[in-house]
């Protein structure tokens, strides 16, 4: 048997998972430069709507351009934030 409380917590969850989500719009993505968009694209994936997912992918179409020569640069930036993320600023 399902209590209130069982159900707020179920409506809650819902909540915090699709307010997860990342929306952009159209001229956010335009604006953005290749490295940006495909920077978002390797690290904000699983944040992003579907929606969002086929608008950066068709900016990448349009500008006739893909995001392999930027993988590198992001991977080095993922580790260096990873670093920063997990050992910070180490003095007292």
């Amino acid at each position: 048997m399902e209590t209130p409380c069982t159900g707020l917590w179920a409506i809650l969850s819902l909540a915090v998972t699709v307010s997860g989500c990342q929306t952009y719009a159209p001229s956010q993505v335009s604006a953005m430069s290749t490295y940006d968009i495909c920077e978002l694209q390797a690290l904000q994936t699983p944040n992003l709507t579907e929606e969002s997912r086929r608008l950066v992918r068709s900016e990448l179409e349009r500008r006739k351009d893909t995001c392999a020569p930027h993988q590198a640069a992001i991977k080095v930036q993922r580790d260096k934030d990873l670093y920063d993320q997990t050992y910070g600023n180490q003095s007292p």
